[in-house]
């Protein structure tokens, strides 16, 4: 399983570990907020959303943590994607600030190959 563990008050982290929560490893490991996991449908990678570009933005890596990709460049705040059923696609919700509001979208970013 993949979960996300807050470490302190401005770091959060990607782990995975087996289905009884035991072996527990730090996937990110990186001093920005990390989180909001997701498997691709075959298992191949893991989606997740982090600040370590400034705004939240959807990134991708393997299950071990390496190969880090940004897969969607957004300005808001980009988190918790969802992979399409056939792993083609990444869809995740996308919010910025209007006027003394808040706009949220639904957006959707093509999966890395």
């Amino acid at each position: 399983m993949a979960f996300r563990r807050i470490l302190g008050e401005l770091n959060s982290e990607v782990f995975i570990a087996n289905a009884d929560g035991s072996d527990a490893k730090n996937l990110t490991n990186n001093p920005s907020f990390d989180g909001w996991p997701s498997w691709s449908p075959d298992g191949s990678e893991i989606a997740f959303a982090s600040n370590r570009r400034a705004n939240y933005q959807i990134f991708v890596m393997k299950p071990d943590g390496s190969d880090v990709r940004l897969v969607a460049n957004t300005e808001g705040r980009a988190t918790a994607p969802i992979w399409s059923r056939d792993g083609k696609s990444i869809y995740f919700p996308n919010c910025r600030k209007v006027d003394l509001g808040t706009d949220c979208q639904i957006f959707v970013a093509p999966a890395p190959h």
